[in-house]
């Protein structure tokens, strides 16, 4: 690494997410909401499609998470989430409100 460069240590031992894939079986994966936030910021639309295929490699299911326009939810399908939570379809519910 040169002087002035930027590093990402995804794997750093005993505090990484993606360790916890080891221990703990898991049905979904959620794309956290500060990269809807930034959309459509290129870097974060290529963000999203990298989270988005190692999770579909896991078999998991990517949910997007804290959707609130219709912009962030077109970008979001065209990358290839097919399910996606957040302000955009409802604010949050207590459980007896929730109806299917």
């Amino acid at each position: 690494m040169l002087w002035g460069e930027k590093s990402l240590d995804v794997f750093w031992r005993e505090h990484s997410n993606l360790k916890k894939l080891l221990k703990f079986p898991i049905d979904h994966s959620t794309l956290d909401c500060c990269f809807e936030h930034e959309l459509p910021n290129q870097m974060a639309i290529y963000l999203s499609h990298i989270i988005l295929n190692i999770v579909q490699e896991l078999d998991v299911q990517p949910v997007a998470e804290g959707v609130e326009t219709e912009s962030q939810l077109s970008l979001l399908t065209e990358i290839g989430y097919r399910v996606v939570q957040g302000f955009f379809y409802s604010l949050s519910l207590f459980p007896i409100e929730f109806e299917l």
